[in-house]
């Protein structure tokens, strides 16, 4: 809700920008069908090609871009509340389409490339949401977070942010971490014995002790 950021700001929820999308409007339930028929397709498309953990980070990156466009769009012009998952299906439709362009589906039962469905629902996007800018008017559905996550997925794309595991990427960080320690304890513990033996036991400090107590321990 952009009014209650622009009014309440720093105490607003920042977790909005992403929890938006676990809530739907109970008025109209073929609003969560769709959505969640579109995440089951596309996404399990994407996370077969990128795994479940870029799969997650895309989606999830998607309602946030999505979110966000809307946030600094409505912090300017006055805009309903927006609730709802389109923006990640959104997202994951354009990630299917630059991952597997030529992939067919079926649209009414007509067979389509999966590149011209994401292309022409893009721009229908945009052509419903550009009358919306010019004449300052809100319609019903929130045209503004589909291409936000639509964008998102673009960007990724084009810069592969979309083959990032952050998962992955710390744990090996962890990895590494932990191999640096270890050197720098082996290390440690050499110039400790060294020590000993050239001076003995007394000459170790009580900090030096538990450091030789702890990685005799370990090993």
């Amino acid at each position: 809700y952009p009014r209650a950021w622009r009014e309440f700001f720093p105490f607003e929820p920042v977790w909005q920008l992403a929890s938006y999308a676990l809530l739907h409007d109970a008025r109209t339930p073929t609003h969560i069908l769709q959505n969640m028929l579109y995440l089951y397709f596309f996404g399990t498309m994407v996370e077969g090609i990128l795994g479940s953990s870029r799969f997650l980070v895309t989606y999830v990156a998607a309602i946030v871009a999505g979110g966000l466009l809307w946030l600094v769009y409505g912090l300017a012009t006055p805009v309903p509340h927006v609730v709802g998952a389109s923006g990640g299906v959104f997202g994951l439709l354009v990630a299917a389409a630059l991952l597997q362009p030529r992939a067919q589906v079926f649209l009414l039962f007509v067979p389509v490339r999966l590149m011209w469905l994401a292309v022409g629902l893009v721009g229908l996007e945009v052509l419903y949401f550009l009358p919306e800018l010019v004449k300052g008017q809100q319609a019903a559905v929130a045209h503004l977070v589909h291409l936000g996550g639509a964008a998102w997925a673009f960007i990724a794309y084009k810069t592969r942010w979309i083959w990032i595991d952050p998962i992955q990427r710390l744990d090996l960080r962890r990895a590494i971490r932990s191999q640096e320690q270890r050197h720098s304890d082996e290390k440690h513990m050499d110039d400790l014995l060294a020590k000993i033996n050239s001076e003995g036991m007394s000459a170790l400090s009580k900090r030096e002790r538990a450091f030789l107590k702890r990685v005799s321990t370990r090993r």
